[in-house]
């Protein structure tokens, strides 16, 4: 019984890279996160950024009165922040976006004005009030704001993101570091 005991500590020992022999394979740190939550895309005239972790008072507004709706364990969208130019000499309406994660599905962007469509309370209100200060169209040789939310996915899940702007049916915006 000993001597199956030792047999097992020395493999134990030597699996664990313990004793003498060739010592084990480094392991390699995991690869960092494809998404960044940031994108960067223009064509013909019209381009944007969208970082889909926005962090100014309306996104954080928007985000408080979503948290609230859902309550405390509820699960929380990303709300970003979009930046659209407008180099042409036409406006136009807020662009639609779609963001497509890794797996190739696509999940449409809510403007923060219909995701807080039937949220209630205060800090609903204060969210909707900040809303309708932005412009809901962009215009000629100018530039936009849009808010927007993600459900049912997360930032760093996303690969990039489809925008529809005036007469462009889709710009790409590609995945950017920070």
């Amino acid at each position: 019984m000993r001597a199956a005991a030792a047999a097992l500590a020395a493999l134990l020992l030597a699996l664990a890279g313990c004793g003498e022999g060739t010592p084990p394979p480094a392991t390699a740190p995991p690869p960092p996160a494809s998404g960044t939550g940031y994108f960067v895309g223009s064509s013909d005239g019209i381009g944007a950024t969208l970082d889909l972790l926005g962090d100014d008072p309306v996104s954080r507004s928007v985000e408080r009165a979503l948290v609230a709706e859902g309550g405390p364990t509820g699960d929380v969208p990303d709300v970003g922040i979009a930046s659209i130019v407008n180099e042409t000499p036409s406006g136009f309406d807020a662009p639609r976006f779609i963001a497509i994660l890794e797996s190739g599905r696509g999940v449409i962007l809510t403007p923060g004005v219909e995701a807080l469509r039937g949220a209630r309370g205060p800090a609903a209100r204060l969210a909707r009030a900040r809303l309708r200060q932005v412009p809901s169209r962009i215009p000629s040789e100018g530039a936009g704001v849009a808010y927007l939310v993600l459900r049912g996915a997360s930032a760093d899940e996303v690969a990039s993101v489809s925008m529809a702007a005036g007469p462009e049916p889709s710009i790409t915006l590609a995945a950017r570091r920070r």
